[in-house]
């Protein structure tokens, strides 16, 4: 018999149908919650511990925090024969969007897929720095993030700056992207192992570079998740998870294998959008089509 643990919180569980297996009762395999506050060795043995730890995830500093966080890492560490999804190790080169998106970009630029996928300029600001915008080449409109990837609700809420007074608004340390002109859709790469899927949902509306417009600021799942309806999108109706567009799914199917041949991850998602031809010319080719704009480490979707 195979013993599955299950550490993750209760919305989680709920959110993905956890529960119903952890009620199950079966033969040859069980799925087990884990409570952070006992000693996961407590509560073993585990063949696999399937987990997303928001203390782990958001780098939390309290005292509770680092206990869970230490009693994590150790047990991964001491149990080498446990099958982590995913492992702690890999995980931790991606807790900060800066660190995941200097990882895809060094992917992209040695695969063989990077004339038909790019990403974006990007960088951090850790107070108003307009010339580090210049620096870095990125231009208003600017797509403006938490530096911390995943694990609290704040790495949801986005901003559009259309100008250097808007960075007046913002929190910092704050990280920052080039704001893509696209079709009105994001596009969401989901990948389990070997296998994947797309599927697509709305995104924002395109935007142009203003003097004196105020930043836009908004929550990503009341714009980009699926069946949603926003006034700041401009595709009304998703309620069919079916993509309306054909891809190229070997494009996409190699972008899945490169990612996680690299990172060593298998349990990921990500998201792209398709630009337009007049997004931005030292940026985009005809041959360049998708942009990637964000990495989710165990999707709530899936």
């Amino acid at each position: 018999m195979k013993v599955v643990g299950v550490w993750m919180s209760d919305s989680k569980v709920d959110s993905i149908g956890l529960n119903s297996l952890l009620h199950e009762k079966r033969s040859d395999l069980i799925f087990r919650k884990i409570n952070p506050c006992i000693s996961i060795s407590e509560q073993g043995p585990f063949d696999v511990v399937l987990h997303k730890i928001p203390e782990f995830l958001s780098g939390d500093s309290s005292k509770r925090g680092q206990k869970i966080i230490e009693s994590f890492i150790n047990y991964a560490k001491n149990n080498p024969h446990v099958l982590f999804i995913d492992s702690p190790m890999s995980l931790r080169c991606l807790l900060t969007r800066l660190n995941q998106f200097s990882s895809l970009q060094d992917i992209i630029r040695m695969s063989d897929i990077r004339n038909e996928i790019f990403v974006p300029k990007f960088c951090l600001l850790s107070q108003k720095e307009p010339t580090k915008l210049c620096e870095a080449g990125i231009s208003y409109p600017i797509v403006c993030k938490s530096l911390m990837a995943h694990g609290k609700d704040s790495v949801h809420k986005i901003a559009i700056v259309f100008n250097d007074s808007g960075l007046d608004h913002l929190t910092y340390p704050v990280f920052v992207q080039q704001f893509i002109k696209h079709n009105g859709k994001v596009l969401k790469l989901f990948v389990v192992g070997d296998h994947s899927c797309i599927t697509e949902v709305p995104s924002i509306k395109n935007h142009d570079k203003s003097v004196d417009r105020t930043p836009i600021f908004f929550h990503s799942h009341s714009v980009s998740k699926d069946g949603c309806q926003s006034p700041l999108s401009e595709l009304s109706s998703f309620s069919d998870k079916q993509t309306t567009t054909p891809y190229d799914e070997s494009l996409f199917n190699k972008l899945a294998h490169e990612v996680r041949k690299t990172l060593k991850i298998d349990l990921f998602g990500i998201d792209l959008i398709c630009a337009t031809e007049n997004s931005i010319s030292d940026t985009l080719s005809k041959s360049n089509k998708y942009a990637i704009i964000d990495l989710n480490i165990f999707p709530i979707e899936i």
